[in-house]
């Protein structure tokens, strides 16, 4: 998305009072990692992008999640939003942070390899907001 407080500005039109807007999703942090199929495995947290990188990922390795073979797609792209976008977006779209938190298993099947390290890193996040009564 790359107007993520339009994006969340349209799922709040959606809300009714009261209600809530749950997010599970990958953490922002591992944006600055290589994905599985191109990991190396002697350094899997060597850092390799900017967590403040302005412009889209670009990327044409597709990835089975079921299967997990890649393949070459059609170029996709893909915008990198800080914890701190994300958390703004919501405040500003007007609702209620009712929770967060971060967790350490992968959600999007392409960081499995971070599961089994000696030290924990954060691969996903769950926030919860309600539209204000």
């Amino acid at each position: 998305m790359p107007d993520l407080p339009g994006f969340i500005t349209v799922l709040v039109g959606l809300l009714r009072p009261g209600d809530s807007l749950p997010i599970y999703e990958m953490h922002p942090f591992l944006d600055m990692l290589d994905p599985l199929g191109q990991a190396d495995p002697v350094h899997p947290l060597e850092l390799r992008h900017s967590y403040f990188k302005p412009d889209p990922f670009v990327d044409t390795n597709g990835l089975d999640y079921y299967s997990h073979q890649d393949y070459e797609s059609k170029p996709q792209y893909w915008f990198h939003h800080k914890l701190s976008d994300i958390v703004s977006a919501v405040l500003q779209a007007g609702l209620v942070l009712n929770a967060f938190d971060e967790y350490a298993h992968d959600v999007s099947n392409n960081f499995q390899h971070l599961e089994g390290l000696p030290v924990s890193v954060p691969t996903c996040y769950i926030l919860e907001a309600r539209l204000h009564n």
